[in-house]
């Protein structure tokens, strides 16, 4: 495989193009004769002559054209080496040694760390990553994470086919490569070859792309492909985190109180209260639950919100009769640092912390007048402030009550006492 000198250009109007080097000399400007022509308005018609020489270059300004920079300093001429950057106009060039050869029939790879080194100010290259840190966040799962790679790959990569290889599928090739390699290698049909970048999460894994043999593969579709496999590893560790907190979640609540989907009564009454609460699930009403202590309010409500849309979304219950009064609110809607004496940091309440679940606010008979009057602005607006916050929040979360209190009863009381006063 023969190796050969180039200059690029890495920045400016006509990025991606590049010229190769040999023993005569070369001239770079806006003239249309010239051997690498520049459409950037700075550069003059005729602005530089370079000539390889032994391992680097050589750069002459050329009459009448402004300096080039090389590191910040104006330079007339330079001799510059591999991986040297030089600016004339806002055009930047980069001295490279490159190969023509296309992938052969056997298989090789290259090392990452190298993809990486160099100026490479690919704008193409960054939306293209940005779209697929887009698909991978709304991934959540595995599946998810291949649809959203594959679809990338076929896009930006001219890829036919993205998947994902884990286990058994990871042969001894890509093993003995190890992690910090991109190996590329003739597909399972001649006219195919693969692109394989490693993705190891908690256990190893690899992204293997495969493109048309024909298909260009410069090094900007490697790194590509390098930075994707690590995208890919992140995205697949955060899944199965996910799916390991929500396994933990599901055994301490079975554990503790038990999970509302597992309701066995068989009295007429049960029957009754398990479909009014599979009715009541998949709305978004407020639902208040009444009995005595014992009777199983937590539990109606837990069976709501577990047979609801929101049953992947918390389920945060506030006892209302178990917070003292001048921090119930705070509890409730949260507050701001400085929000009143000892509130250090800021912290949110109840019905924003839950986010889209559903938050039970037992006891709600305890709660104070005011501050019913305020969760009654609060359910009737679907909006709230932190305390010492004037930023209005929209409530998301769902809200149930319970009490063991007869607040038809203490209504009438209330009334009774403003009347006679």
């Amino acid at each position: 495989m023969s190796s050969d000198l180039y200059l690029v250009v890495a920045r400016g109007r006509d990025a991606g193009a590049r010229l190769r080097l040999d023993d005569g000399d070369l001239v770079v400007g806006r003239a249309r004769d010239a051997d690498l022509v520049l459409l950037d308005p700075r550069v003059s018609r005729r602005h530089l002559r370079v000539r390889a020489q032994g391992d680097g270059v050589h750069v002459v300004v050329l009459e009448d054209a402004s300096h080039l920079l090389i590191g910040g300093v104006p330079r007339t001429e330079a001799d510059l080496h591999v991986g040297d950057t030089l600016l004339v106009g806002d055009t930047a060039l980069v001295v490279a040694r490159m190969s023509e050869e296309s992938v052969g029939p056997g298989s090789h790879s290259t090392e990452l760390g190298a993809l990486m080194t160099g100026l490479a100010a690919d704008v193409r290259g960054l939306v293209a990553a940005m779209d697929l840190v887009e698909g991978l966040d709304a991934a959540d799962d595995d599946d998810g994470i291949r649809a959203a790679l594959d679809a990338w790959a076929r896009r930006y990569v001219s890829a036919v086919e993205a998947t994902i290889l884990q286990g058994d599928a990871i042969d001894e090739e890509l093993t003995q490569a190890g992690s910090a390699r991109l190996v590329e290698r003739v597909g399972s049909r001649p006219e195919t070859r693969v692109l394989a970048a490693p993705a190891h999460a908690s256990a190893p894994a690899w992204i293997a792309l495969t493109c048309p043999a024909t298909a260009p593969l410069t090094d900007t579709t490697r790194r590509l492909v390098a930075v994707a496999g690590r995208m890919c590893a992140s995205a697949m560790a955060r899944v199965h985190a996910l799916q390991v907190s929500r396994d933990q979640v599901d055994s301490l609540r079975l554990a503790s109180v038990g999970s509302a989907r597992t309701f066995l009564g068989g009295s007429p009454a049960a029957v009754e209260v398990a479909r009014l609460a599979t009715r009541l699930a998949p709305s978004d009403v407020v639902v208040l639950l009444e009995g005595e202590t014992g009777a199983g309010k937590t539990f109606v409500a837990r069976l709501i919100h577990e047979s609801g849309p929101r049953s992947k979304e918390p389920l945060r219950v506030l006892n209302c009769a178990a917070i003292p009064e001048a921090l119930l609110e705070s509890e409730l809607f949260g507050h701001e640092r400085g929000a009143f004496t000892g509130a250090a940091t800021a912290k949110p309440g109840a019905l924003e912390a839950a986010g889209r679940g559903t938050v039970l606010l037992d006891e709600i008979g305890e709660l104070p007048l005011a501050s019913q009057a305020k969760l009654l602005r609060v359910l009737e607006d679907r909006r709230f402030e932190r305390l010492g916050s004037n930023r209005s929040l929209h409530l998301e979360a769902r809200v149930l009550a319970a009490t063991n209190r007869d607040l038809s009863e203490m209504v009438a009381r209330i009334c009774s006492i403003a009347w006679r006063s």
